[in-house]
């Protein structure tokens, strides 16, 4: 599965994603920026090796390094904090695609059942910048998933 995003080519490995959706790009989370300003999405949300539930935020400060890095640093517009927000906004935007959605029904209750079941702890929030990204979790990621520009 390959998707652009941010002048980045992901592609993500089908031996090791159950499944994964441009997510700021769906119908549903366009209907709810309509509805109700500043509803913000993740770029991506996908199911890992079928058991964890992954919402993606795509940065890529390449030329921006020096006045983004406050931001990624934590001390003015924390890119943390615009990230959470994300999250948030995106949860019940894939609870109401699930119970209103005519198309991909299935696809959505899948992901929301990830929101509900209580048995099921594997829900990671991840950040993907291209400058920033720490190299222990960047060998991680880069095994799930290969990013090219």
């Amino acid at each position: 599965m390959t998707f652009d995003e941010e002048k980045l080519r992901f592609d993500f490995l089908e031996s090791k994603w159950a499944s994964v959706l441009p997510f700021d790009k769906t119908a549903f989370i366009k209907k709810a920026k309509d509805a109700i300003e500043p509803t913000k999405a993740v770029d991506f949300l996908g199911i890992f090796q079928a058991n964890t539930l992954i919402f993606i935020e795509v940065k890529d400060f390449r030329g921006h390094r020096i006045e983004t890095k406050p931001r990624v640093e934590g001390r003015e517009d924390p890119l943390w904090l615009e990230v959470s927000k994300k999250v948030r906004d995106s949860i019940p935007v894939i609870v109401g695609a699930a119970r209103n959605s005519s198309t991909d029904a299935n696809a959505w209750k899948t992901y929301s059942r990830f929101l509900h079941d209580e048995k099921r702890k594997s829900i990671l929030c991840c950040g993907w910048n291209k400058i920033f990204l720490q190299n222990t979790f960047k060998a991680k990621i880069e095994k799930w998933t290969s990013c090219t520009t």
